[in-house]
């Protein structure tokens, strides 16, 4: 992607950006900033080839006078939860190997790379992917982590939990865990947000 295509991928994703900063976010608003972006990126293909990019995210949305977390997304970057001392990947990879898991595989026997993603923002698929949505109550002290697979791949779950224990501060947590990713390997992009109730 040239300089001037990495331009227009950029406008395409801050679709998103109308979403930030509001108190509590819809489905069907996080539905037409994916859209959006989604038909600006398949935009792009007449000037090379297609680029993609994986999706996900968290915000906050109101049920019946009550906060949840509206968890989302695309390909395989995750979102994960610490509440009360457990950890959990809230998210679910849209990967060839995750199917082969789905379908009892053992992990073992696998022989295809986490990166096989089957659903992403552009990079040649046509319309408008569909986009995972998760609802779960809001909890004060809950900890939500954001992340593309550039974490995952090289940051083992323990350390990545006891990472979130050990830093109090949402930004110097996210910050340490792009630098454990880096000093692992940093094979890959790493993109790390964590957030707080």
């Amino acid at each position: 992607c040239n300089p001037d295509c990495r331009d227009k991928f950029a406008k395409a994703v801050r679709h998103f950006e109308v979403l930030a900063g509001r108190d509590w976010v819809g489905a069907h608003e996080l539905h037409e900033a994916m859209s959006a972006a989604a038909s600006g990126i398949s935009a792009l293909a007449s000037d090379g080839p297609a680029p993609g990019t994986t999706l996900a995210g968290v915000a906050l949305t109101s049920q019946s006078g009550r906060a949840y977390w509206l968890a989302f997304n695309v390909g395989d970057s995750r979102v994960y939860l610490l509440r009360n001392g457990e950890f959990e990947q809230v998210s679910v990879d849209h990967s060839r190997r995750q199917e082969l898991l789905e379908a009892g595989v053992e992990p073992e026997a696998i022989r295809v790379g986490r990166n096989v993603i089957t659903r992403a923002l552009g990079a040649g698929r046509p319309g408008v992917p569909l986009l995972d949505q998760w609802l779960l109550p809001a909890q004060e002290g809950d900890r939500v982590l954001v992340c593309s697979d550039g974490l995952t791949t090289d940051v083992s779950d323990p350390l990545i939990l006891a990472t979130l224990r050990s830093a109090p501060d949402p930004q110097d947590a996210a910050r340490a865990l792009v630098a454990a990713a880096l000093n692992a390997a940093g094979r890959d992009n790493v993109t790390a947000v964590v957030g707080i109730a």
